[in-house]
């Protein structure tokens, strides 16, 4: 059969998202003898519509499949109607961790005709080769699908068993998902999904999973590929890898898997393997799973960081979410993690069920007294079918789950903490999500050749604000907004940090020297007049950070705390490196529970004029 699959376009091409589910489904098809073709939205700038008509045109595809998260929904019924409007009898399929977390849902809202639920490869070759003779209506006999019976009711077959012995299925599909236009034209230092392959001046980076499935039960996860922990042999790991590094000439390896190598006999020994080929890698597992004698072997054999889940420094919290882990573990594991010169990647989450102001001060003092970590923060999100998901749809939190889904599940308040101090908690995480570990960057420059996705490319020489040493990278890719921030890791420590540097547009610049002037005269009491020009400014550019802060301390002199701190706020959020916004916040922050932050915004302002960092350096080249 002739199967057309479409990738959902991201809104930001990033490498990490690579559809490694759906190479897998085609290679296994290619294995069949169908015949694929495999439209990645990311490499075009043409419009969707245009794209997939141009395809089913020329390729008269029998199935059009797609698949991938929740935030696809909108993007598969879309799809899936211009597929129909071009060929009316064509087979829609969908598969991917949202149609397997919430197959009905998935099923009325996209239109699909089938849907795979959980591991795909086996499923989906059992289809195509029944359909031609069964039709699209009475797939019983296969399991692990959903689909309409002749009257359009939905029906679930039996669920399907993973896959014992994964060496079976075919590697995935790099080359039918352009993957070599990827790794040559896209990948670049500072694409956020490449931050710790920022070691590299020239990073090609290929995914690898050497494992499926997690064996933990966190309340806030749903894992499609289910609970039975499975692992490829090690031979038809380095045998994948043999091939694609030949195919890519990779130097970094992005390890996909949700817990990597729990084994320690097999963490050994792919690493004694993995040695001898002088590639970087990155990996994520559990964090109790690691030793100082198993962080030094793992960094000998070319591991440059480690993305841990952390969530919380609440014993009460890690219980709730059934973390299997303990404050005690965590410290220990991050100072030994940071000490052996690895990379730390991890969040602490807020707003599990038990949460509660108490709990969350828990975590957040052992934030503040440890920024060096670089742990982020952010609000928990109740990801479809997850434990806190569906006890938020049973008590009615989520009222409306389609919507709920169709709106990129947006954060509600699932805990047992009323609005008024859910709203609090809110306040403070994003406020304290706004320090970074910033570095001086001493020199940079324009490099002779450019990124097909960002343009012009600058070569730059960074202070590592962690173990001091002065690295220069090349072919960074500078974002163009000045809220993005975008990280770089130390050739010394591997550690990672945000370099103070951004472009910045001409009319920008012209309006700080305006703004400039207004705070000069807020000095001699001219206010009328100061706040005057910004108001002209924030009427060209809604966010112009500096005219953001003058106000804020206008509104301060006027006694309007509230509207100071929120201006305050979002100037912090355009310019993040600025420490006289951070002081700003300190002195007008509300107080109880979200002025508790103002002690961490005083001490990250004296840390940035320690470290001669006074806002973000704007590239004017």
């Amino acid at each position: 059969m002739r199967v057309l699959i479409v990738v959902p376009k991201a809104v930001v091409l990033k490498v990490m998202a690579f559809p490694l589910g759906l190479a897998y489904i085609s290679a296994q098809l290619k294995k069949d003898g169908h015949q694929v073709l495999c439209l990645n939205l990311n490499h075009y700038s043409d419009d969707m519509d245009s794209l997939i008509r141009q395809a089913m045109s020329l390729y008269a595809p029998d199935i059009v499949a797609t698949g991938g998260m929740y935030i696809y929904l909108e993007f598969a019924r879309a799809a899936f109607v211009m597929a129909r409007r071009i060929n009316p009898h064509v087979i829609r399929l969908v598969g991917g961790s949202g149609i397997t977390a919430e197959p009905e849902l998935f099923m009325n809202y996209t239109g699909a005709d089938i849907g795979v639920i959980g591991e795909g490869e086996i499923t989906v070759s059992e289809l195509l080769k029944t359909l031609p003779t069964s039709g699209v209506h009475d797939l019983h006999k296969i399991s692990g699908l959903i689909y309409r019976n002749i009257s359009g009711q939905l029906i679930r077959s039996p669920e399907r068993t993973f896959c014992k012995n994964l060496d079976e299925y075919p590697w995935p599909d790099l080359e039918g998902f352009d993957y070599r236009l990827i790794i040559d034209e896209y990948q670049n230092i500072a694409d956020f999904s490449l931050f710790s392959a920022s070691v590299l001046d020239r990073p090609r980076m290929i995914p690898l999973l050497t494992a499926r499935a997690c064996p933990f039960k966190c309340t806030f996860c749903f894992h499609s590929s289910g609970r039975k922990y499975t692992e490829r042999s090690l031979d038809d790991v380095f045998g994948e890898i043999d091939y694609h590094l030949k195919k890519f000439k990779a130097n970094f390896i992005m390890i996909l898997d949700e817990v990597f190598c729990p084994d320690e006999n097999r963490m050994i020994e792919f690493c004694n393997r993995i040695k001898p080929y002088k590639v970087k890698w990155w990996c994520l597992s559990h964090i109790k799973m690691f030793t100082p004698n198993r962080f030094s072997m793992m960094r000998d054999a070319g591991c440059v960081g480690i993305g841990y889940g952390i969530e919380s420094m609440s014993n009460t919290v890690l219980k709730s979410m059934k973390k299997q882990n303990n404050p005690e573990t965590v410290t220990k594991t991050l100072q030994q993690s940071y000490e052996s010169k690895l990379d730390i990647t991890g969040n602490f989450i807020f707003g599990d069920h038990a949460e509660t102001l108490e709990t969350a001060e828990e975590t957040l003092k052992y934030w503040e007294n440890n920024l060096y970590l670089g742990i982020s923060l952010t609000m928990l999100a109740l990801y479809p079918r997850s434990e806190m998901y569906v006890m938020a749809v049973d008590n009615n939190i989520i009222k409306d789950p389609p919507g709920f889904i169709k709106a990129g599940c947006p954060i509600v308040n699932a805990s047992n903490m009323n609005n008024e101090d859910f709203s609090a908690l809110r306040v403070r995480v994003e406020l304290c999500g706004l320090i970074r570990r910033y570095c001086k960057v001493t020199n940079y420059s324009l490099e002779p050749t450019r990124c097909k996705t960002n343009g012009k490319l600058y070569r730059l020489t960074a202070t590592c604000p962690h173990c001091g040493a002065s690295s220069e990278y090349r072919n960074v890719a500078i974002p163009i907004n000045s809220n993005t921030t975008f990280f770089l890791a130390c050739r010394e420590c591997f550690r990672r940090f945000v370099p103070a540097l951004l472009k910045r547009s001409t009319l920008a610049n012209k309006l700080d020297s305006k703004a400039q002037s207004a705070h000069q005269l807020l000095r001699t009491g001219n206010i009328d007049k100061a706040e005057n020009i910004c108001l002209q400014n924030l009427r060209n550019i809604p966010f112009h950070d500096l005219s953001l802060y003058v106000i804020s301390k206008i509104l301060q002199q006027r006694g309007e705390l509230d509207r100071a701190f929120s201006l305050a706020h979002h100037a912090a959020i355009y310019n993040p490196a600025k420490p006289e916004y951070f002081e700003q916040l300190a002195d007008t922050v509300p107080k109880g529970f979200i002025g508790r932050s103002s002690r961490v915004m005083r001490e990250h302002a004296q840390w940035l004029r320690k470290q001669d960092i006074n806002g973000v350096t704007f590239v004017t080249l």
